[in-house]
C-alpha cells in the first residue's frame, strides 16, 4: 500500500515544523530525505521507509521560533483568510515581524481572550493533538441568572445537537457569571451548551489554555514566551 504523503504534511503531523515553515525550509534546501537534499514543494515521503532530517541551518533556525500569548478582542477573527485583507483579523493588531505566526486552535469572532500564536510546529502539535489533554478555562457571562438545574446539566454533560459533551467543572461566581473548564473543544461548544440549558451568553472570555494564563493582558495586547 502506498503510504506516501507530502513532506510538509509529514513534518507537520510529527510536530517538527508547521507546513508553512516546512515549505520555507524546502525552498532553502534545508531538508533531506535519506541523506539527499530536497527542494521541491511536491516532494513525497513514505513515513515507513524514508528518513527525513534537518540541516544544521534548519536546526539553528528552529531555536529562534516565536510563541506569543495574545488577548484576542471581541469582533476580531482568529484564523487567516487566503487574501491580503487582514483588517478584521488578529494579524492586523500585530507588528509585521509577528504576522507569520499561526494561531493554535481558535476563538469565534464574538468571543475574546487567550490565543496562542506560534511558528513552532512542536508546540502547535502538542496542543492540537487529540491525544493530549489541555484544559481550557472560560469566564462566561449569561443573559439570565444561572439556575441550579442549569449548573447540574452543564457539569454532567449535555446534548448540543450532534454531540453530548463530556462532564466538566463549572463554578458559579455570580448570578449571571460562571467559570467553565473544558478538556475538549467542539465548534462553539460553550455557546451551544449554554443555549441547550435554556440560557444564552452575553460575554465569553478564555482565561487559560493549558499551562498558559491570560494574566493582566488587555484586549489586543500580547507577550512573548
Amino acid at each position: 500500500m502506498d503510504m506516501a504523503i507530502r513532506i510538509q504534511k509529514y513534518l507537520s503531523q510529527k510536530g517538527v515544523l508547521s507546513r508553512r515553515k516546512a515549505e520555507d525550509y524546502l525552498k532553502k534546501g534545508w531538508l533531506r530525505v535519506n541523506g539527499s537534499i530536497v527542494t521541491e514543494l511536491g516532494t513525497m515521503v513514505n513515513p515507513e521507509i524514508d528518513i527525513v532530517t534537518l540541516s544544521d541551518d534548519a536546526q539553528q533556525d528552529k531555536e529562534t521560533f516565536i510563541t506569543l500569548l495574545f488577548y484576542k478582542p471581541k469582533g476580531v477573527l482568529t484564523n487567516c483568510k487566503q487574501d491580503d485583507d487582514i483588517a478584521d483579523e488578529i494579524k492586523a493588531l500585530l507588528p509585521e515581524k509577528y504576522r507569520h505566526l499561526n494561531a493554535v486552535g481558535r476563538l469565534d469572532k464574538d468571543s475574546e481572550g487567550l490565543i496562542l500564536l506560534t511558528d513552532d510546529g512542536v508546540i502547535a502539535n502538542q496542543f492540537l493533538n487529540a491525544g493530549e489533554i489541555h484544559a481550557r478555562i472560560y469566564e462566561v457571562w449569561t443573559a439570565y441568572p444561572i439556575t441550579d438545574q442549569q449548573m447540574e446539566d452543564l457539569s454532567n454533560g449535555i446534548d448540543i445537537g450532534d454531540y453530548k459533551t463530556q462532564p466538566c467543572d463549572v463554578i458559579q461566581t455570580a448570578s449571571r457569571r460562571i467559570q467553565i473548564t473544558l478538556t475538549e473543544g467542539k465548534n462553539r461548544q460553550i455557546r451551544r451548551m449554554v443555549r441547550a440549558v435554556g440560557n444564552r451568553i452575553h460575554r465569553l472570555r478564555r482565561v487559560e489554555f493549558g499551562p498558559y494564563q491570560l494574566g493582566d493582558l488587555q484586549p489586543g495586547e500580547y507577550r512573548e514566551i
